[in-house]
């Protein structure tokens, strides 16, 4: 989800354990979300939906700041987040970086291509491989795991 899409979000786009994008905010603009496939429905994970109830609402944002206004997420990362992370000694790489990790995680743990392009509301698998995919050397030493495996069985041979 984009952070556009997230400041969006009302509490009446959540049901049947499902948020249901339908609008865009970015600032105070609102628009339609970007493609027909930003508009997919996303499934909520029940540790997410157990975090979400105790904020639930009847209407408004879904995150919101003091004021009620949906919440502006860069003012989020420099109020709360940014020391957190920095005494953590984790870098911040951005919004953004949540949306490849989703995807990447998704795909090491073996969720095939189009799953992951659906969750991410791509409308081409090529976007979600080529920009959000990332490999990493675990997943490429696993690989060639697999072929030293067929390789086992067999005797080495000396070459002269």
């Amino acid at each position: 989800m984009e952070m556009a899409e997230i400041r969006g979000l009302r509490w009446e786009d959540y049901r049947d354990g499902q948020l249901h994008v339908t609008r865009s905010m970015w600032r105070t603009l609102i628009n339609d979300p970007k493609t027909r496939a930003s508009k997919a429905p996303i499934p909520i994970i029940p540790k997410l939906a157990a975090m979400l109830a105790p904020m639930r609402k009847t209407s408004g944002p879904m995150f919101a700041g003091k004021k009620g206004k949906p919440l502006q997420l860069d003012n989020l990362y420099r109020r709360t987040m940014k020391d957190i992370l920095e005494a953590s000694k984790i870098p911040w790489y951005g919004w953004h970086a949540f949306r490849r990790g989703l995807a990447t995680l998704l795909n090491e743990r073996g969720t095939d291509v189009k799953t992951v392009q659906g969750i991410m509301r791509h409308r081409e698998p090529a976007v979600t491989l080529d920009h959000y995919i990332q490999t990493s050397e675990k997943l490429q030493r696993d690989a060639l795991g697999k072929i030293n495996e067929l390789c086992t069985p067999c005797a080495p041979e000396r070459v002269n």
